[in-house]
């Protein structure tokens, strides 16, 4: 937003550190679900990630307020 690139420079290698952690990790844990699905590229079940928020609605479990 206001163009400077330090913090980008800083923070980087620790971005890229994960994100190479994440692609490594990535795939089913179940190997028949991992070979059914061709997206099994792009799944991570590992445990808690930072793109758990962005779940889609269809695997968000509902639970209701008493």
């Amino acid at each position: 937003m206001y163009g400077d690139e330090n913090i980008l420079a800083e923070t980087y290698p620790a971005m890229k550190k994960y994100t190479d952690f994440l692609l490594k990790n990535t795939g089913h844990k179940d190997k028949k679900a991992a070979k059914a699905d061709i997206y099994n590229k792009y799944v991570y079940e590992k445990g808690v990630h930072l793109g758990e928020w962005l779940e889609p609605a269809e695997f968000v479990e509902k639970t209701t307020c008493s």
